[in-house]
């Protein structure tokens, strides 16, 4: 038995990456991404960045037409219900994100055995959306810049400055001030409020 809690806390996420025209925006989307206390914990991560909302959003679009392409009209049903009105509001669920990412720490599994060199590794999940650049630039916004080795040789309270996609590469976490200053994707729970708002929705806390 666990002697702190070792259950999933959330973290706001957006993606908000502006497009080639003037006042165009693609790839928006915004939810959130995941780990345990015990990384959170580790990390030194304040509880004030653990995001404890409900996100509503709008859902955009008319209502569907349930016209087959041969001109078929079929009957709205259990089995086909989503002839939904534009606009109506639903609740975004908090999951577990499909996209994990693992991290190196310095800290040893075995500090008295010097022929077992293994460390503890740390692990967050980002919902499928969040695409390598979105992923480097949450970590770095997120992560405290001190808990970072950024020589690549982590002490037992740090970590590597890369991430690993499971079944996937592995990739640089971006330096906070470059985090901080780019455009791809955002942590701050105010932002995210800002732009679910715009977009006619709202967070319940």
């Amino acid at each position: 038995m666990a002697t702190q809690s070792l259950k999933h806390v959330f973290y706001p996420l957006y993606m908000d990456k502006p497009g080639s025209g003037v006042g165009e925006v693609r790839n928006k989307a915004y939810g959130v991404f995941a780990t345990r206390l015990s990384t959170h914990r580790f990390l030194d991560i304040p509880d004030s960045k653990i995001f404890v909302g409900d996100i509503e959003r709008e859902a955009k679009g008319g209502i569907r037409t349930f016209t087959l392409a041969d001109g078929t009209v079929l009957s709205q049903s259990k089995e086909n219900s989503d002839g939904k009105v534009a606009d109506y509001v639903y609740t975004v669920k908090k999951r577990i994100g499909q996209k994990r990412v693992i991290i190196r720490t310095g800290k040893r599994i075995y500090p008295s055995d010097s022929k077992k060199t293994q460390v503890h590794t740390l692990s967050f999940a980002f919902p499928k959306w969040a695409t390598i650049p979105v992923i480097s630039d949450a970590l770095g916004e997120f992560i405290p810049p001190a808990k970072i080795a950024r020589d690549g040789t982590p002490s037992s309270t740090e970590i590597e400055p890369y991430y690993t996609i499971e079944k996937g590469g592995t990739y640089g976490i971006w330096q906070q001030t470059t985090a901080q200053s780019s455009i791809v994707a955002g942590t701050n729970v105010t932002e995210l409020l800002n732009k679910i708002r715009a977009d006619g929705g709202d967070i319940k806390q």
